[in-house]
Formats: structure tokens, C-alpha cells, sequence
């Protein structure tokens, strides 16, 4: 009876400490991206360097989180997942203290570092820690933190801006992953992990590290040739990467999850595609309501709540639903409705209505509520226990992966429609013309996305 109390307690804990750790990862996104204009004005910086303070820390989680969960299927994912939330500390404090635009992308490396620690442990400790009849629910639970964490953000971090400055955001955010660290200690005993040796495939994390590298680098300097360069480079990267991962007897990508579970990677492709659509969404409306409508941060964040909120009070909901129904119908529904909302924000002007925006953002918070949880459901039903830790590894890689497309999309459009200007009241036009085109690009994308979230089929399970 005993063991059972401190098991349950354990497993509170647990989601505890998941749920807290994806609230404060996009709390500080959202709030970094109320911030921006005043970070801009701090160190004088253009447009496509600030464009870095978001891009540097989705370019090095990515490149982490695979190798971090290979790591974490052998040492434990408990283990990894507080030795990152350490990590994540320290960087949030180095950010809080830079003197430099420079100094602080570098820091927000340190932060990404953490971060990928993080991300490669939540959910599987979930998937191990909940029986396949309540994950949904859980998953759920862990969707909504995200969105709160989304919602919190933009408000809170506008008034912090306003009143307090931007490095405070990144103090109060080391603060909150110091209280996980010590939730986490007490349980580290129990750890999941296989205690067995893995081999790391250095050259492979080596080429994929630098395909990354390559081509966000690349889509940053479009159109020049160097760009075209870059991001060639990149590709032939990628595929050296994949064909390495293909032949080696310990691969840090497990290509078999891919080539043997449809349901696993038409999921995995459908959160790529969902977020690149999605991601910047935040990041152009906060720009826009802060110099086009030249509202005072504070506000802009109080506009931009509606989103994630709707997303935090659908999401357990649609969690509970998943574990019913066939999650990858109730995503492939949200992924419809998110297309529309930004079909709807393609047309954005000079004279549409804050209250059309917000209709309009509530809206997609419900699309996005559909389809979070259902789709990770889907995608982690789909693989063997075995592989939890590496699966969730790829999973959020290719989550982070769509974030950081969904950067280089909004780069490459300014790149060539504003050039390395800031921006200000005499190119408010092409200002505009910019957000139009990144609104087009993702309603399109996200349109092809419905299709691969309809073909992944039914649940099933890959071979363990």
C-alpha cells in the first residue's frame, strides 16, 4: 500500500514537473517576442539580427535533442531532464546580464542547450509513467501548461517590459526552472533508463549539426548567392546524414521509427509542417501591433493572450477526446481550421479591426487545441516502449525543426522585401507587404499539412 502511495506520488510529480517545464520554455518565448522592439532599442541592432534572439535558440534545441535522447535511453531521463533545467537556469541568467546583442544570441545558445535536455525527457516520462487509456488526458494536461505558459506570456511579459525591462523576463524564468530542479531531486532514485552503453555516432550528430547550421544560415542571407550557397551545402549535408544514419550500427537518429511506422512519421510530418505555418505567428503580430497600430507593449500582449488561452481551455478536452476517437481525424480537423485563420490574417492591412485579429486568433487557438495533443497521442501510441525516450526525441525535433523553417520563412521575406533595415514609420508599407507574404506562405503550407495528417492511418505499433 505504501509503495503504491509513493508511486502515485511519484507519478504526480512527474507530470508535475513536465507540465511546469513546457510552461516556462514558450512563457519565455512569447515573452521574449513582446520584448523584442525593446531589446532592438537597447543595442541598436537591424531587423535581421534581432531576428537571431528567436532563431539562435530554435537552431541549437534541434540539434541537441536527438543526441540528449539516445543519452537519456541509457543514463535516464529523470536524470537529463534535471541536469537541463540546471543548464536552462544558468543560460536565463547569462541572458539577463548581457551587454551586447551578440553576447545575448550566444547566451540564448546556453538556454537552448537546457532546453533540448528538457525535451528530450517530458513527454517520454509521461509515455512511461501513464497507461495507454489515460495519456491523452495527461498529454493533454501537458498541451495546456504549453498554451498557459503561451497565454501568460505575452501579457505578463509586456507589463514586465513596460515597467520592470526585458532582462527581468529572463531572471523570473530562471527562478521558476529552479523551483523544477528541486521538485526533481528528491525522485532521481527510480530513474527509466536501460542501463546499457550507447555508442555515440559522432560523425553523424556532426552532419547534422552542421546541415542545420547551414541551411538557416542560409535562408537568413536569401537572396544573396552566398545564401544559395548555404543552404545547397546543407542539403548535400542532410543527405550524407541520412545515409550515414542508415548504415551505422548505432545511429543517433533511429531511421527505422520513419521507414517502418506510417502513422509515427506522417504525424512527425504534420507537426513539421503545422509549425513551420504556425510558429511566427506571435513573433509578426507582436511586431505588428507594437509599430503598425503602435500600441505600448503591455497591450499587444493583452491582444495577442486570445490565441494560447482558447488553446489552454480546449486542449484538455481534446486530450480526453483522443484517447476515445481516432486522434489523427481530430488533428487533421484543427490543422483545417488553423488553414483558415491564416487565410484569414493574409489579408492583414493598415485598416483591419485589433477585434478581427482577436475573432480571428480565438478561432485558431481552438484549431491549434485539436490538433497538439491528438497528434503527439497519435505519434507516441504508434512506438514500441522501448523506444519512448528516442521517439520523443524526434518527435520534438521535428517540432522545433517546423519553429525554426517557420524563422527562416519570415527572414527570408524580409530579406527580400525590407533588406538589413529596422523598421520604422517610412517603410511601414513594405512592412506590411512582408507580413502578407509570410501569411500567404503559411496558409499554403498548412493547407498541404491537412493532407498528411489525413493519409497516417489508423493507431498501430512498430516492432520494438
Amino acid at each position: 500500500m505504501n509503495y503504491k502511495l509513493q508511486q502515485n506520488t511519484e507519478k504526480k510529480i512527474i507530470l508535475a514537473a513536465a507540465n511546469l517545464s513546457v510552461f516556462v520554455t514558450p512563457f519565455l518565448a512569447s515573452s521574449v517576442n513582446i520584448a523584442l522592439p525593446s531589446i532592438q532599442r537597447s543595442f541598436g541592432c537591424d531587423n535581421l539580427i534581432l531576428n537571431w534572439v528567436v532563431s539562435s535558440y530554435l537552431i541549437v534545441i534541434p540539434m541537441l535533442l536527438v543526441p540528449f535522447g539516445r543519452i537519456a535511453d541509457s543514463v535516464g531521463h529523470k536524470k537529463i531532464f534535471t541536469c537541463g533545467m540546471c543548464v536552462f537556469v544558468v543560460g536565463s541568467v547569462l541572458c539577463g546580464i548581457s551587454t551586447g546583442i551578440y553576447q545575448l544570441i550566444g547566451y540564448r545558445v546556453i538556454q537552448a542547450a537546457g532546453a533540448a535536455m528538457q525535451f528530450s525527457s517530458a513527454v517520454s516520462l509521461i509515455m512511461h509513467e501513464y497507461s495507454e487509456g489515460e495519456r491523452g488526458k495527461a498529454l493533454g494536461l501537458n498541451v495546456t501548461c504549453v498554451y498557459i505558459g503561451l497565454s501568460l506570456g505575452p501579457v505578463l511579459g509586456g507589463l514586465i517590459v513596460q515597467h520592470i525591462g526585458w532582462r527581468s523576463i529572463f531572471f523570473i524564468n530562471a527562478t521558476l526552472c529552479s523551483s523544477l530542479v528541486l521538485l526533481m531531486s528528491g525522485i532521481l532514485k527510480n530513474d527509466f533508463s536501460s542501463g546499457r552503453r550507447i555508442d555515440m555516432d559522432i560523425r553523424g550528430t556532426v552532419l547534422y549539426s552542421l546541415s542545420i547550421v547551414s541551411v538557416m544560415f542560409g535562408f537568413g542571407t536569401l537572396p544573396s548567392p552566398t545564401g544559395v550557397i548555404l543552404i545547397i551545402v546543407g542539403v548535400i549535408l542532410g543527405t550524407s546524414f541520412l545515409r550515414i544514419e542508415m548504415s551505422t550500427n548505432s545511429p543517433v537518429l533511429q531511421v527505422r521509427l520513419f521507414r517502418k511506422n506510417r502513422i509515427f512519421v506522417f504525424s512527425s510530418l504534420a507537426a513539421l509542417i503545422n509549425y513551420s505555418a504556425t510558429f511566427a505567428i506571435g513573433y509578426l503580430l507582436s511586431l505588428y501591433f507594437q509599430y503598425a497600430c503602435e500600441f505600448t507593449p503591455s497591450k499587444a500582449g493583452m491582444l495577442l493572450l486570445v490565441q494560447p488561452l482558447t488553446q489552454a481551455l480546449f486542449s484538455p478536452i481534446a486530450g480526453r477526446m483522443s484517447d476515445k476517437f481516432d486522434p489523427g481525424r481530430l488533428a487533421s480537423i484543427g490543422m483545417g481550421i488553423i488553414t483558415v485563420g491564416l487565410l484569414c490574417l493574409s489579408f492583414l492591412t493598415m485598416q483591419t479591426t485589433p477585434r478581427f485579429i482577436v475573432i480571428d486568433l480565438a478561432f485558431m487557438g481552438l484549431g491549434f487545441a485539436l490538433f497538439s495533443a491528438p497528434n503527439t497521442n497519435a505519434a507516441m501510441s504508434a512506438v514500441d516502449k522501448a523506444h519512448y525516450g528516442i521517439a520523443s526525441s524526434i518527435f520534438g525535433t521535428v517540432r522545433l525543426l517546423g519553429q525554426m523553417s517557420s524563422m527562416a520563412i519570415v527572414m527570408l521575406a524580409a530579406s527580400i522585401h525590407m533588406g538589413k533595415v529596422k523598421i520604422s514609420a517610412g517603410n511601414i508599407d513594405t512592412f506590411m507587404q512582408t507580413i502578407r507574404t509570410d501569411f500567404a506562405i503559411f496558409t499554403i503550407l498548412c493547407a498541404i499539412g491537412i493532407f498528411f495528417s489525413l493519409v497516417r492511418g489508423k493507431r498501430g505499433n512498430i516492432e520494438g
